[in-house]
């Protein structure tokens, strides 16, 4: 089994699309969690500074080491649990998601015209 980050030396354009979209994708997904949080008034993630595209903050450096190495990587947000209501705490875990089957829509667009 071979390291992903062998595919830079064999594959670099694959490697360097595949991380800069697994990056974005993962920015922008938690992105959304922290926005919708903030707009259903859990500020949490905006005054911790999350509520950014920059992938130091919202991956961190295991998760981006992790991801030029072995092409996996994950981010994360803090929100509030502790919200009573089901609906709220609905929408900010669908926020993420939705975002991603948004952005697979429009690449989808892009790649068939």
């Amino acid at each position: 089994m071979e390291l992903f980050i062998t595919k830079l030396f064999d594959q670099p354009a694959f490697y360097l699309s595949t991380v800069a979209s697994f990056a974005g994708s993962i920015c922008v997904h938690e992105y959304c969690h922290a926005f919708v949080a903030h707009h259903l008034g859990d500020h949490t993630a905006k005054e911790g500074g999350f509520m950014t595209l920059n992938p130091l903050k919202v991956m961190g450096w295991m998760s981006i080491a992790a991801l030029l190495l072995f092409g996996f990587s994950w981010g994360a947000v803090p929100v509030k649990r502790d919200d009573p209501s089901r609906l709220r705490r609905a929408a900010i875990s669908l926020a993420g998601p939705l975002s991603n089957l948004l952005l697979l829509s429009i690449v989808a667009l892009l790649l068939k015209g």
